[in-house]
């Protein structure tokens, strides 16, 4: 029984992909499953083990049995305000774990007509830290350079439509710290003794003995400039020179035009332990950053980088960066070699996604073209939900929400609609 002294009750439908493939769902696919729940108090929403979906009150004591996962939070509080709650944390350490980890979030699904959707949510303005879905492929907004950005000031103009959800990420710190924070490294300090300065916890009698792994030295001609670091798992040394110039042998540069430039590292991993190596690090102590990879940044024009997060190539770490140009007022992304941005990978549709640039405001806009897994994007903060539908994903199961007035419910409970759909909604399998 729905008791509520509320104008409205949260209506929530559920739509569950039966296969999980790198958490993305197939919009195409009929082998799914659909709930409908209607919510007027805090509750759990849990998807079972068959893959159903289930609520469970706020303060009871949540057991999850084996193969049930929590989905997300709804608080309920004064006004009809109904919000999901999902937080996301900040500066994780930028882990292959902590990427996938992000699956089981919530994100904002961008729709276009194309794909006979119930709602379109076809506008989302970008923010710098954004982390960005097309397919299984994630990427990171690592900067926005605008001279002209009115829509990132505090005050933002009249283009913003009723359901904004990057006013949500906007002004939010990164997700993850890019940043890797290297221990274990030597410096010189004269290089005519061929003395090693050492920063942490090695014996200083074995510090002559320490060689880089590429050139079995250790001496460096570039001295302080070209540290002996570690920045994987075996925790072998090697120059930061000998490194960058390993990987350099290892990159491509596509699609370099007046627009983007894409950079491609087709092995970026230890070849020893695998661990996924980080494009920037920072040597403790005396707080200087080196960069693996040059990016060098547009001068003249305004700009925006994208940095991927989990690109796989061959079981191996790849590491893609676009360095977009913002010269005209569009960019395509997809598969086929008549985009801007090209990925070659199976999620990725021939035509994916879009983004729009609107010089007079310096605003970005993400729009999805036509893919088969979507295109989505992180939601960092709690989500009010509003009478207009908004259409979200948490790994594999697509939500659709909104308020819905109690005189329209109780007109559908007293017709026994709710029932029927939501036994039509378990009999598909």
């Amino acid at each position: 029984m729905y008791i509520s002294n509320n104008n409205y009750i949260l209506n929530i439908e559920l739509i569950t992909w039966i296969n999980d493939i790198e958490g993305v769902f197939d919009h195409k696919s009929i082998s799914l499953k659909k709930e409908n729940i209607l919510i007027n108090e805090a509750v759990y929403i849990v998807r079972t083990n068959d893959n159903y979906i289930k609520k469970v009150e706020q303060h009871s004591d949540i057991k999850m049995n084996l193969g049930e996962e929590l989905l997300f939070h709804v608080n309920n509080g004064k006004n009809d305000c109904y919000k999901f709650i999902n937080p996301i944390p900040h500066n994780l350490k930028l882990t292959e774990e902590n990427i996938r980890y992000l699956d089981k979030k919530l994100w904002y699904v961008l729709k276009s007509d194309e794909l006979d959707a119930k709602n379109v949510n076809n506008d989302y303005y970008l923010c710098e830290n954004d982390i960005i879905k097309l397919g299984s492929l994630k990427y990171a907004v690592q900067e926005i350079n605008i001279q002209n950005n009115i829509y990132n000031e505090k005050e933002p103009p009249n283009i913003i439509p009723d359901y904004d959800i990057s006013l949500l990420n906007k002004n939010c710190p990164p997700v993850f710290d890019f940043i890797y924070e290297v221990n274990n490294y030597y410096n010189y300090i004269d290089l005519n003794k061929i003395k090693i300065g050492t920063i942490q916890g090695d014996n200083p009698k074995s510090d002559y003995q320490k060689k880089c792994k590429i050139c079995s030295c250790v001496e460096s001609i570039n001295g302080k400039n070209d540290p002996l670091i570690s920045l994987c798992a075996c925790k072998e040394l090697i120059h930061y020179k000998c490194l960058k110039k390993l990987i350099n042998e290892k990159t491509i540069i596509e699609n370099e035009n007046n627009f983007v430039k894409s950079i491609k590292i087709s092995e970026f991993e230890c070849e020893n332990c695998k661990t996924q190596l980080p494009i920037r690090f920072r040597l403790s102590k005396i707080n200087k950053i080196f960069y693996l990879i040059d990016i060098k940044k547009p001068i003249k024009c305004d700009y925006i980088i994208l940095e991927s997060l989990n690109l796989r190539k061959n079981d191996k770490y790849a590491k893609s960066i676009h360095i977009i140009s913002l010269m005209k007022n569009y960019i395509l992304l997809g598969r086929d070699n008549e985009n801007d941005i090209m990925e070659i990978e199976s999620s990725i549709s021939r035509k994916h996604a879009v983004l729009k640039y609107n010089k007079e405001n310096g605003s970005i806009i993400l729009e999805n073209r036509s893919s088969t897994y979507g295109t989505l994007v992180l939601i960092k903060n709690p989500i009010q939900i509003l009478e207009q539908k908004i259409q979200l994903q948490v790994g594999r199961t697509i939500i659709e929400a909104n308020l819905m007035k109690m005189e329209e419910f109780k007109k559908l409970k007293n017709s026994n609609k709710i029932e029927k759909e939501n036994q039509n909604f378990k009999e598909q399998k």
